[in-house]
């Protein structure tokens, strides 16, 4: 039998708009399957296209 493995990650910023390009990355680069950023919450996730919504630009939220 296979255990899944998972692992939560928490950071904080002051902004965010410093927290978009982590999230980001880690969503692209597959390290993550989804990334959350509160207030408001925004959330990250692949999609078909190869560009994810930009969470720091106002008109993709």
């Amino acid at each position: 039998m296979t255990t899944a493995q998972t692992l939560t990650v928490h950071t904080t910023t002051d902004s965010q708009d410093k927290a978009a390009a982590p999230a980001r990355g880690a969503v692209q680069t597959r390290l993550a399957a989804r990334a959350q950023i509160a207030g408001p919450l925004t959330s990250i996730e692949p999609t078909e296209s190869t560009e994810l919504p930009d969470p720091a630009d106002p008109a993709e939220r």
